[in-house]
């Protein structure tokens, strides 16, 4: 009788192990043709890294918005918070109506990082919104492979919170940009370590920001990567200017030294799209 039962038992373990044999596992085919399996992975993300549409904009602090300097990173120089709760809907709202997009996406580099804050927990999303038209996208900084495309009325609705930022002379200094003012300069010494570092091939960036009689910021930005330079110049903020956002690589800076000073310049670029950056230091800012 216990022989009989041990049989039933072994039985039953090898009935087990069979089914379990013949579960297919998840597949997805590459681009040769040849498939691998997939990891399938429960959703264990700590509060913070939850999405956005599933918060509730009562329980947000404040957003903050900054000038994006790349993907993947937010960039910590705030360009301008919002925390009236009509705004902050405006933002949140603008995630939570968005659409999320197909396919691979091929886009430039961020215009803009925006971080929603709560007691205890934070997002932060990458932005980009058109010029001549009322769209835009986001993607999350955690993953900049997914992308959502924004309605045109929220899209709008961003628009017009940004262009309503007043960002002061003084905040850029404070955020450590070269601050133009009428030919007057401050924090010239971020500028000369930037150059610095293109000369030993140093990874860095710079921001330049000169103001207008108006007293509207324009912004020319160089990403230096250890080999070429992306320049990107946005003078959307300039009210009385044709707003546009040109972006290109370059091999380098040059610089001549003329009667009014040193002129700085850029070199090997595509196209001519870095004919907008020109920097003139008089001799008295040297």
């Amino acid at each position: 009788m216990r022989q009989y039962v041990i049989i039933l038992v072994l039985v039953f373990i090898l009935l087990i192990v069979g089914c379990a044999s013949n579960v297919e596992t998840p597949t997805q085919t590459n681009g040769t043709g040849t498939e691998h399996p997939v990891i399938l992975k429960s959703d264990n993300r700590q509060p913070e890294q939850l999405e956005l549409d599933v918060w509730d904009a009562n329980d947000i602090q404040e957003v903050k918005l900054s000038r994006s300097m790349g993907f993947g990173t937010v960039n910590e120089a705030q360009f301008g918070v919002f925390s009236e709760q009509a705004n902050v809907d405006i933002f949140l709202d603008a995630i939570q109506t968005a659409t999320r997009i197909n396919g691979i996406l091929d886009i430039v580099r961020p215009h803009y990082d925006v971080t929603f804050q709560a007691e205890d927990k934070v997002q932060s999303i990458h932005l980009w919104l058109n010029i001549e038209t009322d769209g835009g996208m986001y993607t999350y900084v955690s993953d900049t492979g997914t992308g959502y495309t924004l309605t045109e009325e929220s899209a709008s609705e961003l628009k017009r919170l940004i262009r309503d930022i007043r960002y002061s002379s003084e905040q850029a200094e404070q955020n450590g940009d070269v601050v133009n003012i009428h030919g007057n300069y401050l924090n010239l010494d971020r500028w000369d370590s930037f150059l610095i570092h293109v000369q030993q091939g140093i990874r860095d960036q710079v921001q330049v920001t000169s103001y207008t009689i108006e007293g509207d910021p324009i912004f020319y930005n160089l990403n230096y990567d250890g080999q070429s330079v992306e320049y990107s110049f946005d003078n959307t903020m300039d009210a009385y200017g044709g707003s546009q956002r040109v972006s290109t690589f370059c091999e380098s800076v040059e610089s001549v030294i003329t009667e009014k000073g040193t002129e700085y310049s850029l070199v090997g670029c595509n196209g001519n799209k870095a004919r907008t950056f020109g920097l003139l230091i008089p001799p008295q800012n040297e």
